[in-house]
């Protein structure tokens, strides 16, 4: 574990150097990356497999991958290493990192957010428990995306019938904890300051 980690460490620190200057451009970040291709295969490579090693769940070496995945998802050799990495974890690795991997799927990233969807499922099969209440609760985000997404997500994962009546369960539980966390003199509020807009501003008092 510690010679993978740390083989892994160097090559991912080299692939962090001016990353805050990273361009918007994709040509040239191309470019870049292509100069730091090398490091960044090794830095997949080596946190995968320090990652499969370890006693138990290293979470800073998985943040450190999920970096890595989500600056370089786009390259097809990347996406072949971690898919094939994905493929060799125990499911039990993601647990931990769900909110982080959960909150790239709103991204424009197409490709980044298929390998999201694909690993969310794998996960679902083994622990639906962590996965479904997340998503159940993202698909009231007011990110058009991530709420499409998720929702998406969701109505695949209900053909599952061991997830159908968790899915249920959980948006039965999001649905109840948003009623009850919005008091009844904010809402009373909320009314008056329409009302009065209304009158004021908009000359309606009929509204």
């Amino acid at each position: 574990y510690k010679v993978w980690n740390a083989w892994a460490f160097a090559h991912f620190n080299i692939t962090q150097i001016d990353t805050a200057n990273w361009p918007a451009e994709k040509s040239k970040a191309r470019v870049l990356l292509a100069d730091r291709k090398p490091h960044v295969l090794n830095a997949v490579d080596g946190y995968l497999r320090s990652i499969e090693l370890a006693r138990q769940t290293a979470v800073q070496d998985v943040l450190r991958l999920l970096t890595l995945w989500f600056r370089f998802a786009e390259d097809p050799d990347v996406q072949r290493k971690l898919k094939a990495g994905f493929e060799r974890l125990d499911r039990s690795t993601w647990v931990v990192v769900i909110p982080q991997i959960l909150a790239r799927l709103g991204t424009d990233n197409a490709v980044l957010c298929e390998m999201i969807k694909e690993l969310l499922q794998s996960i679902a099969e083994t622990y639906p428990q962590a996965v479904v209440f997340p998503l159940t609760v993202a698909t009231k985000s007011a990110k058009a995306n991530l709420s499409y997404r998720t929702t998406d997500l969701l109505q695949k994962m209900e053909e599952n019938e061991r997830t159908r009546v968790l899915i249920h369960e959980s948006r039965l539980v999001s649905e109840e904890l948003l009623r009850i966390s919005v008091l009844w003199h904010e809402t009373w509020s909320e009314v008056l300051e329409e009302a009065s807009r209304e009158l004021v501003t908009n000359k309606n008092p009929e509204a």
